[in-house]
């Protein structure tokens, strides 16, 4: 379910939208490397990765053949540098990590930014650290579902009154909050998603 409302939420905003499921962990790095290397990402002005799947802790997430072992969101952002993605070298990246990061349910909302050292980047969660992130099954993940239908009624909005709204539903509905994680030096906070 997140997959289609994802797919119809961003084409609706004119975005162009691989979806991808169940990767194996060398599938993620070969799919990451070719996302990398495309060298239609010189005429592209942003790029947004969603990663739905089963999580543990923190950063670290789960493909299709971990067994235990896991790959941890850092990893990812990493592809994205300056250094090893010039192509997208001041442009808005957003990275969307849609999956537990603990085993715990959340009792109140928080919402927070932390800097590093990757420029033109944010970084998404779907809940905060140590918490598990809710899905129904039939309609999909809480955030997702949130986020999409934010996007739908927002269009023109910039990205920190989508995550607001989006934050907001989120605790009206009772569900977990959405956690962003800022990788920013020069900050994007005027991003809106909707396409020209």
């Amino acid at each position: 379910m997140d997959t289609k409302n994802v797919e119809e939420t961003f084409e609706m905003l004119g975005y162009s939208v691989k979806c991808h499921e169940n990767f194996s962990s060398k599938q993620m790095e070969s799919e990451l490397n070719a996302i990398v290397s495309d060298q239609s990402l010189w005429y592209l002005d942003s790029l947004i990765i969603i990663i739905g799947t089963h999580g543990t802790e923190r950063t670290k997430f789960y493909t299709s053949d971990s067994r235990g072992n896991t790959l941890d969101i850092t990893w990812v952002r990493k592809f994205f540098s300056n250094k090893n993605c010039p192509s997208m070298k001041n442009k808005p990246k957003i990275l969307i990590g849609n999956f537990c990061r603990g085993k715990f349910y959340e009792s109140d909302a928080l919402v927070y930014q932390i800097k590093q050292k990757l420029s033109h980047m944010i970084t998404l969660f779907s809940c905060t650290e140590d918490t598990v992130s809710l899905r129904n099954t039939s309609s999909g993940s809480c955030f997702i579902t949130t986020l999409c239908n934010t996007l739908k009624n927002n269009q023109e909005e910039e990205l920190s009154v989508i995550m607001n709204i989006t934050a907001k539903d989120l605790e009206d509905q009772k569900k977990h909050c959405p956690h962003p994680t800022s990788y920013v030096e020069h900050p994007f906070c005027k991003f809106v998603f909707k396409c020209q």
